[in-house]
């Protein structure tokens, strides 16, 4: 077999050796060979003696190392030796196979191993893998790792097979012997690892990446302090550098032996922002969904055209990658549209971004991408108005009519008036009839932004014009030169599109004037039933004269708002406008669909005074009625114009005349709380005792508003029957204010003398109203407003009246804690009775009120509903007053059942008062007190019961509660009750409680009634409940 081939030197002499021919200068040197065992790279199975621990931590045993040639040992036979002494001994044998393997021929190669496969050394396998790894051969190499040839073996050196294969960039083959255990970090003579050796001008990122996936360490240092990183930055070998900065390769720890970090070298040599991007960069790629700008993309941003360079040259660098912002071509040119081109600084920014996409765009960035808000590059360099670019993007394969915010490119250089990038665009096929949502091309973009050049353009290139809908664009958008290009180049119906209508709103006096020229009709009614004049009412003067001049109809309105005087009160200049039309032949007592008048417009207004006495002047009827009623005087009296009243009632106007719901003029005024014009109007015979429809006079709709003062309230209380006037729900000005809970209005109205017991006339007697009950009545949940009224009116006596239903107010402020009140209530009038405390109880909590039907409590007097509440201060109160109900007097099982209770709910002070209460039994006078109370009843109508009894002045006070004999502490306790529930009272007014002076029954007179304290009585049996004589025979 021919094998010249492989030699280029078949036919030379190898001055060294005398050799001739096949591989003469591949001629094997066994002094080239060391015959000692490096410590490092291979050592025997036991360590001699003189192997320190620290050379075995430095190269490690290959048989211990993942894929070691721990394996390939099982298949190995042994090899022949001299002797012990001489095993790393070169052989003749050794010697002959060593040369085959430098030859490289691997057919002599095979049949020589095959020869002397007995006779060959370990020592000569080893050196021989070596010999084949420098030369390249594969083959070679995988023969003598089969054959038992270990990887351990190196050079003078120091060089092992591995170190070589790296070096010379040999990548399959270092595969290969990484496969079968070789040391990845072992080190040559001069410090080296594999990791340094690989490091190479031509590149090899990916011999690199071998390694450190073996985990070679990133950060050895040969003699001189060199790293792989600082070696690859030496050759400004980016990729390199990327593989070994994402494996933690140290950048500014590690020195040289110039005392040189790696980021040291990176900025002498201009590539330090690179590296920093790509520190930046490390771990960005591990994941397919990651959303981290790359190095490209932060280069590029920053317009760092140098550095966008070094990393396209990048095979790792992907140009067309994409994040949420998009591909790095697209971030770019979007940045390239938001710049300010006057700026300086942006200028310089400016060119850099175009250089950078130039670059781009040359290592194939595609310019397709589409994205949802932007659209494509194409679409943002058009925005942005880079000719250059849009020429370099038309050139590839990009989509001219892609659709981005309702714009394609072409329709965006019609927008702008760019006609080079829209000569651009159409010459590279861009389509003109692209409409977008909203149905335009871009030729009524065109003429739509005033860019007639572009419409010449597009118009040369054969786009089709839809004249009716330019000419609305033009007059929509008020551009003249584009209308006035369509009315020069085209014939327009300017009746047929309302183009008169649409410029007034526009308010372009210009364009309305040559739409005029054009044969615009001047009283044309537009699809809303709106003439011309009705809109230039709103606009100013100017219109509606260039309008009337035209022969515009000044009494022609539409048919809901009425005729243009009416139009003419918003006018900027009202007075003006209704002078105009005035001097024109406008009707002044014209109205709108609701029958109303200019006039009663002008009332409307803060003191419109001029345009009332313009309007009156020409005749306006200042008694015209609308169609609900209304009259000009009640709308002038609505907004508080006085002057404008006096005008109206000086010309004639009815003083008394009523709308639809009964309103007149004074009543207007009181529900406005205006006492000049209240006054005025009664100068002027205004019937204060008229009412509206809802039976509310003056007083009652002055209360209807939650902004009237006392005055006014005082103004209009011309007597009692204005006082106590009930409208035709029942309610008195008292009751309306309680309603609203105005405490002012309150002390008013009963300083003026209002009835606080007046009941609402109703067919229920059930019912029935009365001031406190509104109050009581308001809302489950009391606030500080609603007490001070329920404070006011209990002083005055409306407990009283109080209707049944509301008995349970007692029980409600017994439970909020509220003792002012409570205090209250019992001197003025209120009677111990029983109520159920379910409904009443929400301030309780559910486990309370559980616990109380549990014990067959709900249905309590005052006295259980302050035990249950824990509240001993009151319910001492209520005792010691003798303020009790027939069941306080009740047998033992009832008041087990309330002791059981009281202890459940943990309330010790109150089991102590209980115990205390019915340690002794009650007095006669006492249960008989209690059963005269009972037979009385509650109010309404309590107290004049009591005063009906042929009793003592004393003792009927006492039934009344009038003298207390213990007094109430009303400071609060400031601690918790109910089962540690604090707070649960809504305060009220801090305001000191005045006493109200009374008769107290005095124990220590010799006159009192005396009763045996020992008496027992069973008041369930020996007294009825409603059995008022019996109840008379005990006392």
């Amino acid at each position: 077999m021919d094998n010249s081939k492989d030699n280029p030197h078949k036919n030379g002499r190898d001055k060294k050796t005398g050799r001739v021919g096949r591989g003469a200068k591949c001629f094997y040197n066994t002094r080239r060979v060391r015959p000692i065992n490096n410590p490092v790279c291979d050592r025997p199975r036991e360590f001699p003696s003189s192997i320190g621990a620290s050379e075995i931590a430095r190269g490690g045993n290959p048989r211990d190392q993942p894929n070691s040639v721990f394996r390939m040992s099982l298949l190995e036979t042994p090899r022949p030796t001299a002797d012990a002494e001489n095993k790393n001994v070169e052989t003749k044998k050794d010697k002959e196979l060593i040369e085959a393997a430098s030859y490289g021929l691997i057919n002599n190669f095979v049949n020589l191993l095959t020869q002397l496969k007995d006779s060959v050394t370990q020592f000569g396998y080893d050196i021989a893998a070596v010999e084949a790894t420098r030369r390249g051969s594969k083959l070679i190499l995988q023969h003598l790792l089969r054959a038992g040839a270990r990887t351990s073996g190196t050079d003078d050196d120091g060089n092992t097979a591995l170190m070589l294969a790296a070096e010379k960039g040999f990548l399959e083959m270092a595969r290969i012997l990484l496969k079968k255990g070789a040391n990845v970090n072992a080190v040559n003579n001069a410090g080296q690892t594999a990791l340094l050796l690989s490091i190479r001008p031509c590149g090899a990122s990916d011999m690199i990446s071998l390694l450190v996936a073996n985990k070679a360490d990133v950060n050895a240092q040969c003699k001189n302090g060199h790293t792989a990183l600082i070696e690859a930055l030496e050759r400004k070998d980016l990729d390199a550098v990327k593989v070994l900065i994402d494996a933690g390769a140290d950048m500014g720890k590690l020195r040289t032996s110039k005392s040189e970090t790696a980021m040291d070298v990176a900025k002498r040599l201009g590539i330090a922002k690179v590296v920093l991007l790509l520190k930046e960069e490390r771990g960005a790629g591990k994941y397919k969904k990651n959303n981290k700008l790359t190095a490209l993309m932060k280069a590029a941003l920053t317009c760092n055209v140098d550095a966008v360079g070094l990393l396209l040259d990048c095979s790792f660098t992907d140009v067309n990658r994409t994040v949420s912002e998009g591909s790095t071509l697209m971030q770019v040119v979007r940045a390239l549209s938001k710049t300010n081109v006057n700026d300086v600084k942006k200028k310089i920014a400016t060119a850099s971004r175009i250089e950078i996409i130039k670059l781009l765009l040359q290592y194939g960035a595609h310019i397709d991408e589409y994205h949802t808000k932007d659209g494509s590059p194409l679409i943002l360099a058009t925005r942005a108005g880079q000719k250059e670019i849009v020429q370099l993007m038309c050139q590839g394969q990009t989509k001219l009519n892609a659709i981005a915010a309702s714009r394609t490119a072409l329709m965006i250089a019609a927008e702008t008036g760019r006609v080079d990038l829209l000569t651009t665009l159409i010459n590279a096929g861009a389509d003109l009839g692209v409409k977008n949502s909203s149905h335009q091309d871009a030729l009524l973009i065109a003429l739509k932004c005033g860019h007639v050049e572009c419409a010449k353009v597009l118009l040369q290139h054969n786009a089709v014009i839809d004249v009716k809908e330019a000419a609305k664009l033009a007059v929509g958008s008020k551009q003249m030169t584009s209308l006035q290009y369509l009315a020069d180049n085209y014939n327009i119906d300017v009746n047929r599109s309302n183009l008169l209508h649409q410029a007034i709103i526009q308010d372009c006096e210009p364009m309305v004037k040559l739409l005029i020229d054009m044969g615009a009709d001047v009283n044309k009614l537009d699809e809303h039933e709106t003439p011309p004049l009705l809109l230039a009412c709103s606009k100013g003067v100017s219109y509606m004269e260039l309008l009337i001049k035209k022969g515009a109809d000044v009494n022609l309105g539409h048919r809901l708002t009425g005729p243009p005087l009416i139009r003419a009160m918003s006018c900027p200049t009202p007075i003006a406008a209704a002078e105009l039309l005035i001097e024109h032949g406008a009707d002044v007592n014209k109205t709108n669909r609701d029958g109303e008048c200019a006039l009663m417009h002008a009332c409307s207004g803060n003191d419109n005074q001029e345009m009332v006495n313009i309007l009156i002047k020409a005749g306006a009827n200042v008694n015209l009625v609308c169609n609900k009623g209304g009259t000009c005087l009640q709308e002038a009296v609505k907004y508080g114009s006085i002057n404008v009243a006096k005008t109206l009632l000086e010309q004639g106007a009815d003083v008394n005349a009523k709308c639809e719901s009964g309103m007149t003029a004074f009543l207007v005024a009181a529900e406005a709380g205006n006492i000049q014009i209240l006054k005025l109007l009664q100068q002027a015979g205004a019937d204060v005792n008229l009412e509206d429809n809802l039976g509310n006079n003056a007083l009652l709709r002055a209360l209807s508003s939650p902004d009237t003062i006392p005055d006014v309230v005082s103004a209009l209380a011309f007597s009692k029957e204005h006082l106590n006037k009930q409208n035709s729900s029942g309610y008195t000005p008292l009751m309306m204010a309680s309603d609203s809970c105005n405490v002012k209005m309150i002390d008013a109205l009963i300083d003026l003398g209002a009835d606080v017991n007046i009941l609402s006339r109703t067919s229920n007697a059930m019912w029935e109203t009365t001031a406190l009950s509104v109050v009581l009545e308001k809302s489950p949940v009391y606030k500080s407003s609603d007490f001070m009224c329920i404070e006011s009116l209990v002083k005055q006596g409306a407990v009283a009246s109080l209707p049944s239903r509301c008995r349970a107010v007692l029980h409600k402020m017994i439970i909020l804690d509220n003792r002012k009140i409570i205090q209250l209530l019992v001197t003025h009038g209120m009677s111990p009775c029983n109520v159920d405390l379910r409904p009443v109880s929400y301030k309780l909590g559910p486990l309370l009120q559980m616990q109380m039907v549990r014990y067959s409590l709900s249905d309590a007097s005052p006295l259980n509903a302050a035990l249950a509440s824990g509240n001993v201060k009151v319910a001492r109160y209520f005792a010691g007053n003798w303020f009790l109900s027939p069941s306080d007097l009740a047998g033992f099982s009832h008041r087990n059942n309330l002791r059981e209770f009281l202890i459940a709910m943990d309330l010790k002070e109150c089991v102590e008062f209980v115990d205390e209460f019915t340690s002794q039994p009650m007095s006669l006078l006492k249960l008989s007190f209690v059963a005269v109370s009972a037979a009385v009843g509650p109010p309404p109508g309590r107290e004049a019961r009591v005063r009906q009894l042929p009793l003592p002045a004393v003792m009927q006070d006492k039934l009344l509660f009038k003298n207390e004999e213990v007094q109430l502490d009303l400071q609060p306790d400031g601690v918790s009750n109910r089962m540690g529930m604090a707070n649960l009272r809504i305060s009220d007014d801090d305001s000191e409680f005045n006493d109200h002076g009374g008769i107290f029954l005095d124990y220590d007179d010799p006159l009192r009634f005396m009763y045996d304290s020992d008496t027992y009585m069973d008041y369930e049996s020996s007294v009825g409940l409603y059995d008022s004589d019996d109840t008379y025979m005990y006392l």
